[in-house]
């Protein structure tokens, strides 16, 4: 146990030695949002539907996902059908590039 402890503690001070981050971009692009459906994202038929909900509900565990999504969170506890729970309470969205020259 006092090994692991020293060696969780040198990872600790590691992580504090490192440089700073570099910066990759100026700017944030500009961007706009679009609604779309499901029908849109690929290979949504064959998604692992009850993972996408498991990460979900991990995501419930933070305190500021909790105070955001309180009855979404709570509901989620008692699914029987992920993938109609999450069509029902999800939408999903494109994200558009406003710049002319980066369009995808």
């Amino acid at each position: 146990m006092k090994q692991l402890l020293i060696i969780l503690l040198s990872i600790f001070f590691l992580m504090g030695c490192s440089k700073e981050p570099t910066v990759m971009f100026d700017s944030l692009p500009q961007t706009q949002l679009q609604e779309s459906s499901y029908s849109n994202l690929p290979n949504w038929e064959s998604e692992n539907y009850d993972e996408v909900l498991y990460s979900f509900m991990n995501n419930c565990r933070a305190k500021k996902s909790s105070n955001i999504y309180n009855t979404l969170c709570s509901s989620s506890q008692n699914i029987k059908d992920a993938k109609e729970f999450l069509e029902s309470n999800f939408t999903p969205y494109i994200i558009e590039s406003l710049d002319e020259t980066k369009k995808s």
